[in-house]
């Protein structure tokens, strides 16, 4: 017979195995970077924003992906933004994109978006 756990209980220990296997860190190591960076983003400097099933999600472990090395917790929005700075060839895409008056042979419209005063 299995035991049952409080949903509290089960949370906990999920983020305990993922942090652990991902991260190789501890809750309380977790928590310290949290302290350390005052509960924001250690790029933007803001709180986390994004929810999830009505709470706040936890700020992401940032890493660098070939070393594995642990840098910081970031939001949502810089850890994504993150991902693509770290991919060359899509930031000199962008920046060749950002530069150019011409796309494939087809001129940019620049449009002026005035808004309404109400």
């Amino acid at each position: 017979m299995s035991k049952t756990y409080p949903d509290s209980y089960r949370r906990l220990k999920c983020r305990e195995y993922a942090l652990w296997t991902w991260y190789r860190l501890t809750v309380r190591r977790y928590d310290e970077m949290v302290e350390t960076q005052s509960g924001v983003c250690a790029i933007c400097r803001w709180p986390e924003t994004v929810t999830s099933a009505g709470k706040i999600i936890a700020l992401s472990v940032d890493h660098d992906h070939v070393t594995g090395r642990v840098r910081g917790l970031l939001c949502r929005r810089c850890n994504n933004a993150l991902a693509f700075v770290e991919d060359r060839p899509w930031i000199e895409a962008a920046e060749k994109y950002l530069n150019v008056d011409q796309v494939d042979g087809a001129t940019l419209i620049n449009i002026t978006i005035k808004r309404a005063i109400c």
